[in-house]
């Protein structure tokens, strides 16, 4: 016997009830196919959902990927400009630098060397030439600083270095400096930093300070009046260390300036000035 499904439509308008017959079977048929149809729609939804999630998600890796790439580029073409103006500069400075060395010789600081041999050519390499200019320049530096350089005291020179007339008596005498005549008590500046070698009472000189320089120089400043410094002191180009005076073999109160190297006594005019 087989079983149907009763579906009764009933009208308001006084027409009798229509009744409808429906297998069970078909009935099970069209909801499984309902069913299957739901399913599916709610699967392409949920695999839709999924897809469009991935794009965005590729998209925003794209993008993530298309800002870094610019960001290097960038960052390239600000190596690039570095890199332009730092060739520039280490142009400028090697320019500098001859510049300098040719001031140094012309004033006697740097001394030509025997240099020979053959010759091979060395590939540039830009990085370890700014590492030589930097530490040649220190070594520049600590020479310059280390050379006596201008004047000990802003005054008129009184006597010159070489044979002099003797200003005590007859005859004719060395003079191993300079004479600035000063009035009593200006401040007399060392030329060069270095270390104090004597500060003290030393003979004819009078009240005296030898310094020693790094470069091999030394320098003496004699007739004080009064020193400012001790014996072990270090002291930096243009330090007071002492007084006008005019102790010792002096006429009248002035500062004795000499510059030794090697033993042997020159000429301080030679380092007062670039003329």
């Amino acid at each position: 016997m087989k079983e149907y499904f009763t579906i009764m439509l009933v009208f308001h308008e006084g027409r009798e009830p229509k009744r409808i017959r429906i297998k069970k079977s078909v009935c099970k048929g069209f909801f499984l196919v309902l069913g299957l149809i739901l399913f599916s729609l709610v699967s392409l939804y949920i695999y839709n959902l999924s897809h469009v999630a991935k794009l965005h998600l590729l998209k925003m890796q794209v993008m993530s990927l298309e800002a870094k790439l610019k960001e290097k580029e960038e960052a390239l073409s600000m190596t690039d400009q570095a890199k332009n103006g730092l060739l520039k500069k280490m142009a400028l400075l090697e320019a500098k630098i001859k510049e300098l060395e040719t001031y140094l010789s012309k004033r006697g600081f740097l001394r030509p060397q025997g240099l020979g041999g053959p010759s091979f050519p060395v590939p540039p390499k830009r990085e370890n030439q700014l590492e030589d200019l930097v530490s040649y320049l220190e070594q520049l530096d600590r020479r310059i600083k280390g050379t006596p350089l201008g004047y000990p005291i802003g005054a008129e020179i009184s006597s010159l270095f070489g044979v002099r007339k003797n200003p005590f008596g007859k005859g004719y005498e060395f003079h191993s400096g300079i004479d600035f005549e000063a009035p009593f008590g200006a401040e007399v500046m060392a030329t060069a930093e270095g270390v104090v070698e004597y500060a003290g009472w030393l003979k004819d000189y009078g009240l005296t300070v030898i310094i020693k320089h790094p470069t091999g120089y030394t320098t003496l400043y004699s007739h004080f009046s009064e020193i400012k410094v001790k014996t072990g002191d270090k002291v930096k180009a243009g330090e007071v260390i002492g007084k006008v005076g005019s102790t010792g073999r002096s006429t009248s109160p002035h500062l004795h300036y000499e510059v030794q190297k090697d033993g042997r006594y020159l000429n301080p005019l030679k380092f007062l000035s670039a003329s």
